[in-house]
């Protein structure tokens, strides 16, 4: 005849066996959580692009901004802010470079000339624009000639940029005829500043 199991034991036993159910459902419970964790994740972020728009003929900043797969409320934002009239002198082969996140555009930038760039970045609930001047490096130049032909033929003999040419025309002719008043044998001297970053001429001018 079998002894009656003492109290004592039968509780050790009911604890050692709810132990192991618990250590069981233990195990169960983090593949579970793995995948309702994996299920209600958020999706990752949209990384920012930046895209490179050549203007062509005939675009609007519409076009400009639906090639580049902005949103058409882009274009209401930017027309409305102060940016709008410096985008307007856009011509065929500017370049914009603007970064995209998502549909949505963060910053264009224009470089109209070699020596500034327009920046037109999100501000709260729209857009700002700023100008940056680009630094470079000024350079004195001197050209010496003397007329034998023309002054526009001699002045390139000498060296003087087209830029420079017309600027001298444009400074000088309504005191001299050009095409008249000058004669063989007369010279000339030109003093203007060159504009250079990194061993790369930008900018011929102005005339000093």
């Amino acid at each position: 005849m079998c002894k009656p199991t003492h109290p004592l034991a039968m509780l050790w036993i009911t604890v050692a066996v709810l132990a192991f159910w618990h250590a069981a459902r233990t195990e169960e419970i983090p593949a579970e959580l793995a995948d309702e964790m994996t299920e209600s994740e958020p999706p990752a972020p949209t990384p920012v692009q930046a895209v490179e728009v050549v203007v062509r003929r005939g675009d609007t900043l519409s076009a400009i901004f639906k090639r580049s797969g902005l949103k058409t409320s882009a274009t209401r934002l930017v027309r409305s802010s102060d940016a709008a009239g410096r985008l307007a002198a856009l011509q065929p082969g500017d370049m914009l470079r603007i970064l995209v996140n998502g549909d949505e555009m963060e910053r264009l930038e224009y470089d109209p000339d070699p020596l500034r760039r327009l920046v037109v970045r999100r501000d709260g609930a729209g857009y700002a624009a700023r100008w940056e001047h680009r630094p470079a490096q000024k350079q004195t130049f001197v050209a010496s000639g003397t007329i034998t032909h023309s002054l526009y033929r001699d002045g390139k003999a000498a060296g003087l940029p087209d830029s420079i040419l017309a600027e001298l025309t444009r400074l000088f002719g309504w005191d001299i005829d050009f095409s008249r008043d000058l004669r063989a044998g007369d010279t000339f001297t030109v003093v203007y500043e060159q504009h250079w970053r990194d061993e790369r001429k930008l900018a011929d001018g102005p005339i000093l």
